[in-house]
């Protein structure tokens, strides 16, 4: 369980400096993801579509909706 909530950390600390590679590199495949502001969920490292310059990018995350 330790090693999951340290793996859980790293992740959410990645994505909050908005080091979306490193945030992406630590998730399997399959991820799903909350979206806080418009609920629900983002299955699948694809439906993450990063924009802008590869240092301090922002990162949509795409509607399931669309696959």
């Amino acid at each position: 369980m330790a090693n999951t909530q340290t793996l859980i950390a790293e992740v959410y600390s990645a994505f909050n400096q908005r080091n979306i590679d490193s945030a992406l590199a630590l998730m399997s495949e399959s991820v799903s993801w909350p979206k806080a502001s418009e609920g629900g969920r983002v299955i699948g490292k694809k439906r993450f579509v990063p924009i802008g310059a590869a240092s301090g990018r922002n990162l949509i995350l795409m509607s399931n909706r669309l696959r």
